[in-house]
């Protein structure tokens, strides 16, 4: 059950797409040029390899840095959680944010917002459906603005 949870965002960003008519938006073709894909995959790489050649050089043993998947349930909860995930997380909620508020700040502010902010501090919950930025349900539906906080 917990694999099936990692779909909770895709499922809600399909449901609301359908809803809006948009749907076919949420998993539309990538965004990125091809280039900039390889580069975001490599990188990690590029960063590791000179540190692991210093302590290489050094006379120092390289930790065991790499560890695929070894089981079929490893291998299933690796496709489960990066697809039921991202594609509700930046083939829905992203590119929106994106285009409301620019392509870094949506990302902070999907990234703050929805994963710590909301998830993890009540309070701010709290202030936000006092701010009348909740449904009828407690959650919130729209972002806040520096107003929301002032006091009154």
């Amino acid at each position: 059950l917990a694999a099936l949870s990692a779909w909770g965002p895709t499922i809600a960003a399909f449901t609301v797409g359908l809803w809006t008519g948009t749907a076919r938006t949420i998993a539309a073709r990538w965004r990125t040029p091809v280039v900039w894909i390889a580069v975001g995959l490599f990188t990690p790489f590029l960063v590791h390899l000179p540190a692991t050649l210093i302590e290489v050089l050094l006379g120092g043993t390289p930790a065991h840095w790499f560890y695929p998947p070894r089981t079929a349930e490893h291998v299933a909860a690796l496709v489960m959680f990066s697809i039921g995930e991202e594609i509700g997380w930046r083939g829905f909620a992203y590119p929106r944010l994106a285009e409301r508020f620019g392509a870094v700040r949506g990302s902070l502010e999907q990234n703050a917002i929805f994963h710590i902010l909301l998830q993890s501090m009540p309070i701010l919950r709290e202030r936000l459906c006092a701010a009348k930025l909740c449904n009828a349900d407690g959650v919130p539906v729209s972002l806040p603005s520096p107003d929301d906080f002032k006091s009154k």
